[in-house]
């Protein structure tokens, strides 16, 4: 039976998204010149034909990897303080579901990185994830200043501490590389992320 039209753009959906998926671990370990189009063909276990029907160029396709995901690494990283959460707990929050969710996006991450080192090539690219940064940043600062203001947390910059955790959630991924998203490794790391923040309870709150 012939498929129908919702069959046949559910498939070029599903095909483009692997072709994608495919192409951040090659554009993360290889950067934008040195990888192919032939090896993304290669990683995504389709023709060199195929990967064009979806993405015109290399460049089209680097573009794809760097910004498509970048709205769900935003909403992992936004900070969700609900009216009447304590700053601690927030932040408790906050650091083991964006550990976890570093634990299985650590290519993306290295391909993040990358751009951002190589931003006089990529400025448009590297400015959308400079402001993604930039936000996050100001969040953290704002619950850092609460959970100061109530005493949960040890006195100091909170823009220091806030670059720190960024820091801190960019060097996982940047190193971190081959343990399983499941290991306890990730509850650890979490745990050490969350005392860059110096609380001064150590109630799991």
């Amino acid at each position: 039976m012939p498929k129908t039209a919702e069959q046949n753009a559910r498939q070029r959906s599903a095909r483009r998204e692997q072709i994608l998926q495919a192409a951040i671990p090659v554009f993360a370990r290889m950067g934008f010149a040195e990888a192919s189009m032939a090896d993304i063909a290669a990683a995504a276990h389709t023709s060199y034909g195929t990967v064009f029907l979806y993405f015109a160029t290399k460049e089209a396709l680097f573009h794809a990897a760097v910004l498509e995901p970048l709205s769900e690494l935003e909403r992992v990283f936004a900070v969700d303080a609900p009216p009447g959460m304590r700053p601690g707990a927030v932040i408790r929050d906050m650091a083991h579901t964006q550990v976890a969710f570093v634990s299985h996006q650590t290519s993306y991450l290295r391909l993040t990185q990358y751009v951002l080192g190589m931003r006089d090539r990529f400025p448009a690219l590297a400015g959308q994830l400079f402001a993604v940064t930039d936000r996050f940043t100001e969040q953290v600062v704002a619950v850092i200043e609460a959970g100061q203001r109530a005493g949960e947390l040890a006195p100091g910059k909170p823009d220091v501490i806030a670059q720190a955790y960024l820091a801190f959630l960019t060097g996982l991924g940047l190193t971190v590389l081959g343990e399983p998203s499941e290991s306890p490794l990730w509850r650890r790391l979490a745990e050490a992320g969350i005392r860059l923040f110096g609380p001064l309870d150590d109630e799991r709150q």
